[in-house]
């Protein structure tokens, strides 16, 4: 058995979702499905599901109080068979201006002593940081 809804005008719609999700009394901020089923309980318009996501997406306590839901990636390790064979690189900056003039710093680690070097750099031009890259280090 189907119950009836009322259809709601364009008018009516925040004052809807108002009640269904921010207000207290009803067990509010339960997200979007949680705000859809108190809408759909008793009332109907063309783009509920949509206002719905929207109203929630821009509702400031949800955001704040909704983890991030991230996915993290699977790893892949890198397989290394000696020295200096494979570099991980990283620049960091700009930072304050030193004294010297530097900015950056290139950061290079072999992935197989895990030994670390970090270079100042005055600029991040391909030319300044492949002349760092090039120098010999081991």
């Amino acid at each position: 058995m189907q119950s009836m809804r009322l259809v709601m005008s364009e008018e009516e719609k925040k004052s809807v979702l108002m009640e269904c999700h921010n207000n207290p009394g009803t067990g509010n901020h339960n997200g979007v499905r949680g705000t859809r089923n108190r809408v759909v309980a008793g009332c109907y318009w063309p783009t509920l599901n949509q206002d719905i996501g929207e109203w929630v997406r821009c509702c400031h306590r949800c955001q704040m109080n909704d983890p991030i839901k991230t996915v993290a990636p699977t790893l892949h390790p890198v397989k290394v068979k000696e020295p200096w064979e494979v570099l991980g690189m990283d620049l960091i900056g700009p930072l304050p201006e030193t004294r010297l003039g530097n900015r950056y710093v290139l950061t290079m680690t072999d992935l197989y002593t895990k030994w670390v070097i970090a270079e100042p750099l005055k600029s991040k031009t391909a030319a300044e940081v492949s002349a760092v890259m090039t120098f010999d280090h081991h």
